[in-house]
C-alpha cells in the first residue's frame, strides 16, 4: 500500500516538473487551451456587460416615454380649461430630461400667454400694452396704478382730467414729439412736488 502511494505521487511530481524538451512539446498545447479558456471567459463577460447596457438603455427609453405620456395625459385638455392649465402640476422628469422639462415649460407658458392675449379684444390691446409698459417702468414705486379700471395713460390730454390746460399741454406734447421724435405719450398725470 505504501509503495503505490509513493509511485503515484512520484508520477504527479514528475509530470509537474517536466524536462526542457518535454516542456517545449507540451507548452503550445497548454498555451492554446489557456487562450481558448480566456477567450471564452471574455466573451461571456462581454455578453453580460452588453446585456446590462441593453437593459439600461431600454429602461431609460421606458422612463422617457412614460414621462412624455404622463405630460401628454395631464395637459391633454388644457385648451378647454378656463385658466389654460395654470393649475396643472408638472410630473417629475427623469434626470435625462431635466433640460427638456425647462424647454417644455417655457413653450407651454408662451402658448398659454398667447391664448390669454388672443382672448383680449383688439380694441383693448393698446391699453394693455400701456399698462404693461407702466408696470415694467414703475416696478412697485406706485401702490395703485389703476390696472382694474379702463386706463387711458395720457390724462393731461383729456378735458375731463385737465380742463384748463389741455390745449397748452397738447401743443407742448406735439412740440416734444417733433423735437425728440417719439411716437406717443404713455402716461401723463398731475404730480405734487414735495421738497425735502
Amino acid at each position: 500500500m505504501k509503495g503505490t502511494q509513493v509511485s503515484l505521487s512520484k508520477r504527479l511530481h514528475d509530470s509537474t516538473f517536466l524536462t526542457g524538451s518535454e516542456s517545449n512539446a507540451c507548452h503550445p498545447v497548454i498555451t492554446a487551451k489557456i487562450q481558448i479558456w480566456r477567450g471564452t471567459i471574455a466573451r461571456l463577460r462581454y455578453k453580460r456587460v452588453r446585456a446590462v447596457h441593453i437593459i439600461i438603455n431600454h429602461y431609460r427609453r421606458y422612463k422617457v416615454k412614460s414621462y412624455i405620456r404622463e405630460v401628454r395625459r395631464r395637459f391633454q385638455n388644457v385648451g378647454s380649461m378656463k385658466d389654460y392649465g395654470k393649475h396643472v402640476k408638472w410630473p417629475t422628469p427623469p434626470k435625462v430630461l431635466r433640460k427638456l422639462e425647462d424647454t417644455l415649460q417655457s413653450v407651454f407658458q408662451r402658448w398659454r400667454a398667447y391664448q390669454l392675449i388672443k382672448s383680449i379684444p383688439p380694441a383693448d390691446l393698446p391699453q394693455i400694452k400701456a399698462k404693461v409698459a407702466a408696470v415694467e417702468n414703475l416696478k412697485g414705486q406706485r401702490v395703485d396704478l389703476g390696472l382694474q379700471r379702463t386706463w387711458e395713460g395720457n390724462y393731461l390730454a383729456t378735458k375731463r382730467d385737465n380742463p384748463l390746460m389741455t390745449p397748452a399741454f397738447s401743443a407742448r406734447a406735439s412740440e416734444l414729439k417733433r423735437k425728440d421724435k417719439y411716437m406717443n405719450t404713455l402716461f401723463s398725470s398731475h404730480v405734487r412736488k414735495v421738497s425735502t
